[in-house]
This record gives C-alpha cells, structure tokens and sequence, in this order.
C-alpha cells in the first residue's frame, strides 16, 4: 500500500468528500444518535463530536483548519 501526501487531491475523489457536502450526512446523524441513544441529548452530542464529517481528521485525512477566521 502507497502512502499518499493528504494534501493532494486523490484521483478518485468526488464532491461528496467537501466538507460542505457533509452537512447533510450530519444531519441525518444527529437524528440517528439522538434516536440510539434513547433521547440523551448529552449522550447523542459526545457521540457526534466523534462521528460526525467535522471530526478530528483520520489516519491519511487532511486536518481541518483552525485558528482566527475558521469555526
């Protein structure tokens, strides 16, 4: 297996990978997590910070920005 630089872009990606086309994926998730965990909002939000498109970036992912000017 080839390592490959995160920066760059990979052959196959689509725009399904953008950032800003994971919000509805995230929603759906919420709704999901809220629903498994039984109503526990507390429980449901830990679980999202883990599972959802603006989770810390994995293994080989470009990490998301931070600093002044992003969220």
């Amino acid at each position: 297996m080839s390592e490959r630089d995160p920066y760059t872009e990979p052959d196959n990606s689509t725009v399904e990978n953008w950032l800003g086309q994971e919000v509805p994926k995230d929603d759906e998730l919420v709704d999901r997590l809220v629903e498994e965990t039984g109503g526990d909002l507390e429980a449901a939000e830990k679980r999202f910070e883990t599972e959802s498109a603006g989770a810390e970036a994995g293994e080989g992912e470009v990490p998301r920005p931070s600093g002044r000017g992003y969220v």
